[in-house]
């Protein structure tokens, strides 16, 4: 007999045997065996992709056409806001040192910062290319997957986690070029999409997957990863293998419409 709990034991071998209670057989443990493709046991192997480090895309260098054509365009920086001027400067410093952005004396593109205050109030710096550099940039015209294909493949299978990793317009064929080959993943602008028939399958592509983010020098967020998820939400709708349905925060307005009751409001 076992009993919950972090007291002493109740009954030890030798109060067992002097009332009769001491099993006669040999003991015996029965082992649970467990698997090495468990999920902690994938998330703790590739402990690293989950480590706050920015990530280095291997093997990939990106190469922007501009129309030579376009003459430079040059904005001054524009207002910001008070109450977020310090988190800016902050933020500007930070990237700075960690080499993404490089000061310059002289330049003769120059656009506009929008700064992003994000859940956990720290700042995103974004630029506002739409009036300079995306006016100039020949775009790699790479078709993205639809909705409905996901959709589609989605339905009916076991469980989907989604994953968001970043989100940039020279990324897709290169996430697609990476993900090659393997079943059941989906790379939908800034989110993979992993399912499987079930458990064992699921947790196959999820290992192949981590494995060539790793080697490709990605890094995820942790905070961000949904795992074995029995169901998704995704593009308005709820995906799980009971089917595809629609959010009911989607819907709810059109639910909770009154009934015409003139020609007028029909």
């Amino acid at each position: 007999m076992v009993v919950g709990g972090e007291g002493p034991n109740l009954c030890g071998r030798n109060w067992m045997e002097a009332l009769g209670i001491l099993p006669t057989q040999p003991y015996q443990v029965d082992m649970i065996k467990v698997t090495e493709k468990n999920l902690p046991t994938q998330l703790h192997r590739f402990r690293e992709l989950f480590k706050p480090r920015y990530s280095v895309f291997k093997g990939v260098r990106a190469r922007l056409l501009v129309d030579p054509e376009m003459k430079p365009r040059f904005f001054k920086s524009g207002p910001i806001p008070y109450a977020l001027k310090n988190k800016i400067s902050r933020e500007l410093d930070r990237l700075v040192k960690a080499g993404i952005l490089k000061p310059v004396r002289h330049a003769e593109w120059a656009t506009p910062i929008v700064p992003v205050l994000k859940s956990d109030q720290t700042i995103r710096i974004c630029g506002y290319f739409k009036i300079t550099a995306n006016q100039a940039i020949k775009v790699d015209q790479y078709p993205l997957c639809k909705a409905e294909d996901i959709f589609e493949a989605l339905t009916g299978v076991h469980m989907t986690p989604v994953w968001n990793i970043f989100s940039l317009s020279i990324v897709p064929k290169k996430m697609d070029m990476l993900l090659k080959g393997i079943t059941m993943v989906f790379c939908a602008l800034d989110d993979i999409l992993i399912t499987g028939k079930n458990d064992q399958d699921h947790l196959k592509n999820l290992e192949c997957i981590l494995q060539r983010i790793q080697e490709a020098g990605l890094r995820l967020r942790k905070d961000k990863c949904s795992f074995m998820a029995p169901s998704l939400e995704y593009l308005g709708h709820k995906i799980a293998k009971e089917g595809l349905q629609p959010l009911p925060s989607k819907v709810e307005a059109i639910q909770g419409a009154p009934s015409p009751t003139n020609l007028i409001e029909l």
